[in-house]
């Protein structure tokens, strides 16, 4: 029998949602793609809860967790203390493989050791799972006494759970663990532990190997220091990838159907630019039939339309009252035919967006799962690898320089980016390394941050130092070609002074440069969201064109109504 006691949480609801549904293939997925089937629930019971749903046990549980105050005064007992904001305890009792206990018989396990612990007087929920090969249950106990508010004691719990597990073992009739009822021993009765001192080594030996055992143990501190970090800092950087990957989905998908509305928008223009001088006809029209009654009447005398016909007598708007009404339902119409149409293009850009984004980000999954593991397994052979910090981040900003008039990375950021992680491992070893020794040019040293092997630098870094190193030669090179080019400039001009350029020659120098910055332009990378995002790069353009275009009509509103 073995016996795991998870940290207290805060949400039962979280517990729940993960013990009454199937694992996720990746512990990082995010909650709306976890699966919400629940093949690996075998039984589910609950102890001291009015509800057998397993969700409205949550909720029963979660109320009494909030009202743990109003228990206690009700029940005359102080209010003094903190109020206990960690009430979920989760723990698994697991059986061996080869033991096979009925549902019944796991459930009566839960019991006796709640009883044992003092708990029985608790909420719980018990949760039988049989998707492993050894048969096992969850359970969720709420802390806070559902009639006192008291929260339970849950001292010593991990000793306690080993004694009534062994005890457990022993009523079955086979102990599992011998560790277990090795350490019950009393501390005369346990086998004896070897030190280093016995492998019979003679007294001056001993003296000398102390230093170096001490001088190993530290370096092996340091190492698993470095260790910890260098998988905090992974964890961090991969944890940001993915919420940058969300943030910026989210844009996208507000681009995508803003550019989807441009697009259908720009398509009907022409509709409404023959709505609108159909209108203006019509409305010349209806000002020259207004001018009589007469008129008016043989306007609508004209379409059979009598009734309106003698109305039309003493209305003097009625011809313009007709030709409002009349393009109003023609322009509620085109309206509505360009929103469906609107509505419709945006769901299938959308479909086709959301596709691409889920396929991107089980790839992005892959990559940090790969991640993960080459640090695992770099750690069990006792390497570091701090290479793998920062290829997240070089990743994101590949991506992000990808699309057309990005700026490429520089190379001092790069150095900033691997200078901050140097500093923060140095940091974490206790190494001070904000004022390094002083030392001529010519003769100082590049002194490792930590007393470890640093892997070998990589292409890139190698090109990244090449690209610091050239700096300086850069910005002479840079001040020369400046002095060139006026140079050059000044005798294209005197040049076109004494003997200027036939017009046929200048215009093939024209094409050609046209034709070189329309090659330009073709070989620039692709932005691979364009096929959703559609004429979005004309944005700005668009909205002015708009903008002057509403401006005109409603100036020429205000106008027709003075």
């Amino acid at each position: 029998m073995i016996v795991r006691i998870s940290k207290n949480g805060r949400s039962f609801k979280g517990a729940a949602a993960y013990y009454l549904h199937d694992k996720a293939a990746d512990p990082e997925t995010p909650k709306h793609l976890k699966p919400t089937t629940d093949d690996r629930v075998a039984f589910i019971a609950t102890r001291n809860l009015v509800f057998d749903d397993p969700r409205q046990a949550t909720a029963e549980m979660i109320r009494t967790a909030y009202a743990q105050n109003e228990l206690k005064r009700a029940n005359g007992i102080s209010l003094a203390g903190r109020k206990c904001t960690e009430p979920v305890k989760t723990l698994s009792l697991s059986w061996h493989p080869d033991e096979k206990p009925s549902p019944d018989q796991m459930i009566e396990t839960a019991d006796r050791y709640l009883r044992h612990m003092g708990w029985h007087e608790h909420q719980a929920l018990i949760i039988g799972h049989d998707d492993t090969a050894h048969p096992h249950v969850h359970i969720s106990v709420n802390r806070v006494h559902p009639e006192t508010g008291r929260v339970l004691d849950d001292r010593l719990e991990y000793k306690r759970s080993q004694s009534w597990a062994l005890e457990y073992e022993k009523e079955m009739g086979r102990i599992w663990c011998e560790n277990r009822q090795e350490n019950a021993k009393p501390r005369e009765e346990r086998a004896p532990e070897r030190s280093a001192n016995d492998n019979d080594l003679p007294h001056n030996v001993i003296q000398l190997a102390r230093p170096l055992e001490r001088d190993y143990a530290a370096s092996e501190k340091t190492r698993e220091e470095v260790f910890a970090l260098e998988h905090d800092l992974l964890k961090r950087e991969q944890r940001q990838e993915r919420e940058a990957w969300f943030a910026d989905g989210k844009d996208l998908f507000k681009e995508t159907r803003n550019a989807v509305w441009r697009e259908v928008k720009e398509e009907y223009r022409e509709d409404w630019k023959q709505l609108f001088a159909d209108k203006a006809v019509q409305e010349k029209a209806a000002a020259e039939h207004s001018g009589s009654a007469l008129d008016r009447a043989f306007f609508f005398a004209k379409t059979g339309d009598w009734e309106q016909a003698r109305a039309a007598f003493d209305d003097r708007n009625a011809v313009h009252a007709a030709v409002a009404t009349e393009f109003a339902g023609r322009a509620s119409e085109l309206r509505r035919q360009q929103l469906e149409e609107t509505r419709e293009r945006q769901s299938l850009a959308l479909d086709a967006l959301k596709l691409d984004r889920t396929d991107g980000y089980k790839e992005l999954l892959a990559r940090q799962q790969e991640q993960r593991q080459e640090m695992r397994e770099a750690h069990a052979a006792g390497e570091r690898a701090g290479h793998l910090i920062g290829q997240t981040h070089a990743a994101r900003t590949a991506n992000e320089n990808s699309a057309p008039g990005a700026a490429p990375p520089s190379a001092a950021n790069s150095n900033r980016d691997q200078t901050d992680i140097s500093q923060q491992i140095a940091g974490a070893v206790g190494q001070d390394i904000a004022q390094p020794p002083a030392a001529p040019p010519e003769t100082r040293a590049v002194e490792p941050l930590i007393a470890l092997e640093l892997p070998p630098s990589s292409p890139e870094d190698r090109a990244t130092e090449i690209a610091v190193g050239n700096a300086a030669t850069g910005a002479a090179d840079l001040g020369a070609g400046a002095i060139g080019g006026t140079a050059n400039y000044l005798a294209d001009q005197l040049g076109e002074l004494f003997a200027p350029t036939p017009p046929e020659v200048r215009e093939a120098q024209a094409k050609a440069q046209d034709q070189a910055r329309e090659d330009a332009e073709a070989q620039k990378p692709v932005n691979p969201f364009l096929k959703h995002t559609g004429m979005a790069e004309n944005k700005a353009t668009l909205e002015r064109e708009e903008k002057e275009r509403d401006d005109y009509w409603d100036d020429r509103e205000r106008r027709r109504e003075r």
